[in-house]
């Protein structure tokens, strides 16, 4: 996340350690730590506060109403949750990127329909400690009724014992795993391709950057949220004030596949999705 907010800033002519410098703080999964971790960065003036999961808006909106803060939603509406007034006209002080991924939820279970012709089942893992994580199943499991599969609920919160959870998945169907957004599931996403990959289970993402490490499809924005969090850090930093600024939502999605993956699951990709994707990994 870090590495791409860099690279978004350096589109503005940001040099780090030069005209600007990162103060991060990390919960490590401990959320109870959100607000003193907030409170360090108020206590320090920083210009602007940059903060993805909805409990990290949500403690630094408590922490400040002065402090500009840029957010990258993924897996909660900024609107439904009170941190902005509409996403044309914030108000306040937060303002960034909602990416919108649950509206994707049905696409996703179709290409993995069209990938796999006889899957029958799909395994739906979300986590169960973020607010949004009974949310997010729902959408996949209602879409997943419409496309008449079978759902198999993986709920999984600390310690995350994603070897466990995957070894109670049938393999005497055909069956696939779809990876609902948690920011820990990020964090985790090389290990999550590749406990899937041992066991089998071809997998579906929302963002393109767990199919880099191993997954084996994915289909979201093509925007990364973290990059484009620059922008609004270069706005908020050359005079913009953050109620001024709209946040955005995706204008175009994209489709991935890594190859390595599907010849090792031994999944021949159709040539209807690979004249589709906008990345192929070989």
């Amino acid at each position: 996340m870090l590495s791409e907010l860099r690279l978004g800033l350096r589109e503005f002519g940001w040099v780090e350690g030069e005209t600007y410098r990162i103060e991060h703080r990390s919960a490590e999964g401990k959320p109870e730590r959100l607000p003193a971790l907030v409170q360090q960065l108020v206590k320090l003036n920083v210009d602007v506060i940059v903060a993805g999961a909805e409990p990290i808006v949500r403690a630094a909106k408590q922490a400040t109403n002065t402090i500009p803060i840029v957010m990258v939603g993924r897996d909660y509406d900024p609107v439904a949750v009170g941190f902005v007034q509409s996403l044309n006209k914030p108000g306040g002080n937060v303002t960034g990127v909602f990416l919108q991924t649950g509206e994707t939820a049905g696409k996703r279970l179709e290409l993995l329909k069209e990938l796999l012709p006889g899957l029958v089942s799909v395994a739906v893992l979300y986590d169960s400690s973020i607010p949004s994580g009974k949310r997010q199943f729902e959408e996949a499991a209602s879409a997943a009724r419409v496309l008449k599969l079978a759902v198999q609920p993986i709920a999984l919160s600390s310690p995350y014992d994603y070897e466990g959870a995957f070894q109670a998945v049938g393999t005497n169907t055909v069956v696939a795993l779809a990876v609902l957004f948690s920011p820990k599931f990020y964090v985790d996403r090389q290990r999550i391709a590749h406990t899937a990959l041992a066991r089998h289970l071809p997998t579906m993402f929302d963002e393109s950057s767990s199919v880099r490490a191993g997954g084996l499809i994915s289909y979201g924005p093509s925007a990364n949220g973290w990059q484009r969090a620059g922008y609004f850090v270069d706005r908020i930093l050359t005079g913009t004030r953050p109620s001024d600024l709209p946040v955005e939502t995706p204008k175009v999605y994209s489709l991935r596949i890594n190859m390595r993956t599907a010849k090792a699951l031994r999944v021949a990709i159709p040539e209807s999705i690979l004249l589709r994707a906008d990345e192929v990994i070989r």
